[in-house]
């Protein structure tokens, strides 16, 4: 009884080993496309930029007792950029809020790109962007839409409301919120009034 219970362990054993093989190697490819999505959305927002993610533990499947730089344990993945030609390259914790919300959108994308994402919903992912970047980003959702991909998004800023496509009010009173259709130079005046304050 004892030799089948070793039997079907061993077989167990060998069964396990190779689906973590196909799953790392699963990892690994998605992880190349989602690399080479990310390299060319943010060329395209950036041109005078560049980017790359890199694996922090060459060696795949990662070990999970590597260092970080800062000493704590740590394995995945890190993005560095700069976003212009002759700047400095920049590894996401030490970019600014707006150029980190740029970048993680970017991954975003990216990510989207390779699972084949067909619809985002954003809320305010504008909101530490400044004028410029904003207008890279909306410039982004709009060359992404024009693929089939759809985009929802809410926003005060008069830079990402002017690449819409439709524009929806949204008003909540006693309780109930409601949405209506609105044109885009109602969209517009709201963005602008909003940001006078």
């Amino acid at each position: 009884y004892s030799k089948e219970i070793d039997s079907d362990l061993f077989i167990t054993g060998q069964i396990l080993e190779v689906l973590l093989k196909k799953k790392h190697k699963k990892l690994k490819k998605t992880l190349l496309s989602v690399s080479k999505n990310f390299n060319q959305i943010f060329k395209t927002a950036l041109s005078d930029g560049k980017s790359c993610i890199i694996l922090e533990n060459k060696k795949f499947p990662p070990n999970l007792t590597k260092k970080k730089r800062n000493g704590n344990k740590k394995s995945g993945c890190d993005i560095f950029a700069k976003f212009e030609k002759k700047g400095p390259f920049f590894f996401l914790e030490q970019m600014s809020n707006g150029q980190a919300s740029l970048v993680s959108i970017i991954l975003l994308l990216s990510i989207g790109k390779a699972l084949q994402v067909l619809i985002y919903i954003f809320d305010e992912a504008d909101a530490n962007l400044d004028s410029k970047n904003c207008l890279l980003l909306a410039f982004l959702f709009k060359k992404f839409s024009s693929f089939g991909i759809q985009f929802l998004i809410s926003t005060f800023r008069k830079e990402m409301t002017g690449y819409g496509d439709k524009w929806f009010g949204i008003a909540f009173s006693k309780h109930l919120t409601k949405i209506k259709t609105i044109s885009k130079l109602t969209a517009l005046k709201f963005t602008i009034k909003k940001n006078d304050y």
